[in-house]
């Protein structure tokens, strides 16, 4: 065998295992999020019911958000082993992007009222569906907004905020911001690569795996410095194909 078919050989070898690693690293990924917000929740819980005397409201309410999260867990180890058993892919549906900023603003509230931050929210109300998998664009968001959250550890505690906004262009592009007044980053291309991080803990595969999500779905990510500190991070995804049409009609008009 010639010297390049053994440079051929090790080269696959290598992609393949790297390729093992990224799909192992990704799924430990993506169910380690609804694992995180349970132990938080299940914190605050605590925290509500040991209170004197116990805030109810607020234990029944950190309760329920625990019993979706355990539900998240489940439907993301069932559609992977899905994805293994059956080869298939999780169905496209129309998703409100405002319901899912929503849904997960209100699983991580307590944490973000403990930390001290305002989360101002700029929300287009004629918002149209995308279409996506909402699990998927949950989990987006999800890494989005705790990267914001992280950025802040430093910020003064009267000073911490995190702006969310969604919007549709002309084009028929549905665009969402997380923007934070954090201590910012320089690397901004190289914080999407698999493995790379810039925080002391974690594995470094939350930004590689939200720009795999958003490009699967035919958006964009990226991020930007804001001034005079801060980063915002974008991502686009196309408007569900019932309400792009009609998208396109009502600009003709105008």
């Amino acid at each position: 065998m010639s010297s390049q078919q053994n440079l051929a050989l090790v080269s696959g070898a290598s992609r393949s295992n790297n390729a093992g690693i990224f799909a192992v690293a990704s799924i430990a990924h993506e169910v380690n999020q609804p694992l995180a917000a349970i132990v938080a929740n299940s914190q605050a819980c605590r925290r509500w019911l040991s209170a004197d005397p116990p805030n109810l409201d607020r234990g029944r309410t950190t309760l329920e958000r625990i019993i979706r999260d355990a539900h998240a867990a489940a439907e993301l180890v069932s559609r992977i082993d899905g994805l293994f058993s059956r080869g298939g892919i999780r169905a496209r549906t129309s998703v409100d992007i405002n319901q899912v900023i929503d849904a997960v603003w209100q699983s991580m509230a307590d944490e973000i009222a403990t930390k001290n931050i305002r989360v101002a929210f700029e929300l287009d109300p004629d918002l149209p569906p995308a279409r996506a998998d909402r699990i998927q664009i949950q989990q987006v968001l999800t890494n989005l907004i705790r990267n914001a959250l992280d950025a802040l550890d430093t910020v003064a505690d009267d000073a911490r905020s995190v702006q969310i906004r969604s919007l549709c262009d002309a084009a028929g592009t549905i665009r969402v911001e997380v923007r934070d007044n954090g201590i910012g980053l320089t690397e901004f291309e190289q914080i999407f690569e698999p493995f790379f991080t810039t925080k002391t803990h974690g594995m470094g595969m939350g930004l590689a795996i939200c720009r795999s999500i958003i490009e699967s779905h035919d958006g964009r990510l990226w991020a930007s410095p804001n001034k005079p500190g801060g980063t915002t991070f974008v991502f686009t995804l196309p408007v569900h194909a019932s309400d792009a049409e009609a998208l396109r009609a009502s600009h003709e008009v105008k």
